[in-house]
């Protein structure tokens, strides 16, 4: 209800959403004693708060996105990323609650309200959803669930909260043995793809071509396909694995759905594999809980020219640890890896060693210029060699930042190098150009991207010239699991 209260105005425009307690917008707006509301749906003791009545435009409280982060990813990532875009929340500002006024224009922040209270409540709740969101999409149990399972205290504090008081349940992980897999052609229904042969594929046969029409030129189509007759235990949370091949931009996301349920529980975006008969497992994917009985998977997409991806088989799995050990041996590239950064302890392990040597033995695939897959592979205490890409060599540091690529979005260091040339030919024609070269690393994965540069100018003539190659980290296995 929450997502979908909204129907006009800047808030349904943008797709904000959220009502929770919190401070109104414009405390200086309203009485003293009524900066305090709880907003809200309504309900058995309390009607409709959302600001309206109050001071005469509708509310957003950004916490509450925060909350169902974890449940409702797509919708809360892109909340949080207006207000970063548009830097009401900063590492120094915060967002307790914002409005438009009802004239306002949804692209001019001059026309927002908003209040920067940061009250210690309310900062929590947002960090405890960011930080659960970030452990399930990393295939982690949320620390505060391992915390509620180990401290007393903790567990009789929940047990007063479940709705079964008379039987409180022992908040443990359910069965972290189940798994269960499936092939993906031949589903159950369809509306999109067909089987197609695959010499590389689990049983050399695939769901293929899914987002795509079944003949030439293969423009999208937008679809679905359903697996059903799933027997799945009660489960706090559930895993899916998918093996595909992809030969196609990785621009179309696959939304992923249990059941019938309105909302997705999650959105896949594959990584380009070069070839449609080279295979790769997704990372661990956190879908939720799931109460006991017989349920259905529903993979769904908007299409793309060629097809989304030919999708061979999926793992459902209690645990992520259980869904990461599936290997195929036909598999033409490893499987990747998870799409968060190295722990606190791989990090301290990198101090002192040149950045080449951060990278921790394993097979690493890089992907050039979208294109060409280059596999190195590093054994312990091996640096990374040249990766055949010209240059300035001499790198300076240039800061840390965030910078994603096709395994997730990573905090890293970044180093670059430029140098100027000019070059008098023997038939006196002169070249000035640039070189400029960035990298960036992670301790415990090394070099995950790459950018090099040269252009210029030829004279006499103007002629000018231009080259670029970029190097993305698409996969990483370690050595242990090779």
């Amino acid at each position: 209800r929450q997502l979908h209260y909204y129907t006009t105005g800047c808030f349904a425009q943008l797709g904000m959403f959220g009502l929770s307690a919190a401070e109104v917008p414009v405390p200086a707006a309203v009485p003293p004693d009524r900066i305090y509301q709880a907003f809200g749906m309504g309900g058995r003791f309390a009607a409709v708060n959302d600001g309206t009545a109050l001071s005469g435009a509708p509310v957003v409280v950004p916490h509450y996105a925060a909350m169902v982060a974890s449940l409702h990813p797509q919708e809360s990532v892109r909340l949080w990323r207006w207000l970063l875009d548009h830097g009401y929340f900063t590492p120094l500002t915060n967002v307790e609650s914002i409005t438009f006024a009802a004239n306002a224009n949804c692209d001019d922040a001059a026309l927002v309200g908003w209040n920067q209270l940061k009250g210690s409540w309310n900062l929590a709740l947002q960090t405890l959803g960011w930080g659960r969101y970030l452990a399930e999409r990393g295939g982690l149990v949320p620390i505060g669930w391992q915390a509620t399972t180990k401290n007393a205290l903790l567990q009789r504090g929940y047990r007063l909260l479940v709705l079964a008081r008379s039987v409180p349940p022992t908040p443990t992980i359910t069965d972290t043995t189940w798994t269960s897999s499936r092939e993906c052609e031949n589903p159950d229904e369809a509306t999109v793809g067909q089987m197609i042969w695959r010499s590389n594929a689990s049983g050399s046969q695939v769901h293929g071509q899914f987002g795509a029409a079944a003949e030439s030129p293969w423009l999208a189509k937008s679809g679905y396909v359903k697996y059903t007759a799933i027997d799945i235990p009660a489960l706090d949370q559930v895993y899916l694995k998918l093996r595909y091949s992809k030969y196609s931009s990785a621009s179309v996301p696959i939304l992923i759905y249990l059941d019938d349920e309105p909302n997705p529980r999650a959105q896949l975006n594959l990584v380009d594999q070069g070839d449609w008969n080279r295979f790769a497992w997704t990372a661990p994917i956190a879908l939720g809980q799931v109460a006991a009985g017989i349920h259905s998977l529903k993979f769904a997409t908007d299409g793309q020219q060629y097809g989304v991806a030919d999708l061979d088989m999926f793992v459902l799995a209690a645990e992520s640890l259980a869904a990461s050990t599936i290997t195929s041996q036909t598999s033409l590239i490893p499987t990747e890896t998870p799409a968060v950064p190295q722990g606190a302890s791989a990090q301290a392990s990198c101090e002192g060693k040149p950045f080449n040597q951060w990278g921790a033995p394993g097979t690493y695939v890089y992907q050039r210029n979208g294109g060409d897959l280059v596999t190195i592979v590093l054994k312990p205490g091996e640096a990374l060699p040249n990766l055949g890409v010209s240059g300035p060599d001499t790198m300076a540091m240039a800061g840390t930042e965030d910078v994603t690529t096709g395994l997730g979005t990573f905090r890293v260091t970044h180093l670059a190098a430029g140098r100027d040339y000019s070059i008098l030919t023997g038939r006196l024609d002169q070249v000035k150009g640039s070189f400029q070269r960035h990298e960036w690393y992670v301790c415990g994965y090394g070099l995950v991207k790459l950018t090099s540069s040269d252009s210029g100018v030829k004279l006499p003539g103007s002629n000018s010239y231009s080259t670029r190659v970029d190097l993305d980290l698409v996969s990483f296995t370690p050595l242990t699991t090779n």
